[in-house]
């Protein structure tokens, strides 16, 4: 059956995305300024604070990645990140998207990959439908991304985790994709970083065909994984192979 459907996931497979404690430490600055300017005083300079932060969300990964589910950026910052300094949830909420925002964007370093948009422009050449499946805390760093590359255009269909409240490999996330774009999983194919996430995900989806391109963290998400069960159709190292691809698949 010829696919019609091209999904991709953000962070990592359109873009390249890296961090250290440099980036991390900014993003610490930029939010204890954030809740400042909120009328919360945490009452600790950005250097105390960082550890504070990466603790929270290292937890809140955790835990995500073993339940597949993506909470509220309000309940993230409440629940995990801040739990002891006694802020109410009104308190929190008001700038919890703030934070995230500054925690995707400041405190990781973002670029899209060089042959992107010239993928992009073959593949909706082609006639192929296309769309995105990101994992991400924020309700606006995808999208903010996507006009920062001038790419939004290309994309019929937009899921972000934290919409969603599911994360992948939830299947369903990926299946919701599929019924929005009025498409099949025996018609579609899913890019991705990671075994773990994207091609585990996608295959227990049902989609015809998963392919995986490296990036910055994709040893550290898989690094658990049985690779010689889980395995991506394609393993490529430059978009642009996703053309060639697909042009002999639907031959």
């Amino acid at each position: 059956m010829r696919i019609d459907t091209v999904l991709f996931d953000m962070g990592g497979t359109i873009e390249h995305v890296s961090y250290d404690m440099k980036t991390r430490l900014e993003a610490a600055k930029q939010m204890v300024k954030c809740l400042e300017e909120g009328s919360i005083d945490i009452k600790l300079s950005p250097e105390d604070f960082l550890p504070i932060m990466l603790k929270g969300m290292a937890e809140y990964k955790e835990w995500s990645e073993k339940t597949f589910i993506e909470s509220h950026p309000t309940e993230i910052w409440h629940k995990w990140v801040l739990k002891d300094f006694d802020l109410s949830v009104d308190q929190v909420g008001k700038i919890s998207e703030q934070l995230a925002f500054l925690w995707e964007t400041v405190g990781m370093e973002r670029d899209i990959r060089k042959e992107a948009v010239q993928t992009l422009e073959e593949l909706k050449k082609r006639g192929y439908k296309l769309g995105v499946i990101s994992n991400t805390p924020s309700h606006t760093q995808v999208y903010y991304s996507l006009n920062k590359y001038k790419i939004r255009d290309f994309f019929e269909y937009v899921s972000l985790s934290s919409i969603e409240g599911l994360r992948k490999p939830d299947p369903r996330i990926f299946k919701k994709a599929l019924k929005e774009m009025n498409s099949s999983p025996e018609k579609a194919v899913y890019i991705g970083d990671t075994i773990k996430k994207d091609v585990i995900g996608s295959k227990a989806a049902g989609f015809a065909i998963a392919i995986q391109i490296r990036s910055f963290s994709t040893d550290k998400n898989d690094a658990n994984i049985d690779k010689n069960v889980h395995k991506p159709d394609h393993l490529i190292e430059n978009l642009m192979e996703i053309v060639d691809i697909l042009d002999k698949e639907n031959k």
